[in-house]
């Protein structure tokens, strides 16, 4: 019993459970960072209607055991995990029957650090593929908690630019490299650029270091 609480004492470890956060909590301050266009996770509405909130917190538990870092910041339905070895956040958050992944990194004027974050920029969406992980911890999630859904197709989405359409835009698997940023959407019919393509995928292009 007293090693127990002796133990107690010396863990200064805090412990943050996502479900009880208040939807007013104070939204992360990203003024000082680059932050990348969001690449969606998920599943046609016609296959899954839904993501609960209780596999979304799972899905968080996953990614802290996954990248082995406890330097994590919660917010409602949204949590920013430090990469150490890459040097930037991954921004994992959850909207509506989505899961909205976000990458953030220093701004700088320094072309030396400009490179260098460059660099592990690369490695960190091509090497690491921290979207990968999610995907499939995700899949993992779905196909255990729901199982009426485990057959389901898990994809890649980008949003709409368009402001009066602003519906999510599939991804298609077969299409391993993009040649460009544009992109249609078959919802409103318009061709526009979108910055998600270049930030996830085309890094070379439009490069916003």
């Amino acid at each position: 019993s007293s090693n127990l609480e002796d133990k107690s004492l010396e863990d200064k470890s805090e412990y943050f459970v996502p479900y009880l956060l208040p939807p007013d909590t104070k939204k992360f301050n990203l003024s000082k960072y680059h932050v990348s266009d969001c690449l969606y996770l998920g599943y046609e509405y016609e296959a899954v209607p839904y993501i609960t909130d209780g596999i979304y917190y799972c899905l968080l538990s996953s990614c802290l055991k996954k990248w082995n870092n406890t330097k994590v910041e919660l917010n409602y339905q949204c949590a920013k995990f430090y990469l150490a070895d890459s040097c930037h956040y991954i921004i994992v958050k959850k909207e509506s029957s989505h899961v909205a992944l976000q990458y953030c990194y220093q701004k700088t004027k320094d072309s030396e650090i400009n490179k260098s974050i460059h660099d592990k920029r690369k490695i960190l969406i091509q090497t690491v593929c921290p979207q990968e992980i999610v995907k499939k911890e995700l899949s993992l999630l779905m196909a255990t908690r729901m199982p009426k859904f485990r057959n389901a197709k898990i994809s890649y989405f980008i949003r709409c630019a368009d402001t009066e359409c602003n519906m999510l835009i599939y991804l298609n698997d077969s299409k391993k490299e993009y040649n460009n940023d544009i992109i249609e959407c078959k919802n409103c019919n318009w061709f526009h650029r979108n910055q998600a393509i270049n930030d996830w995928i085309n890094l070379n292009q439009n490069d916003r270091n």
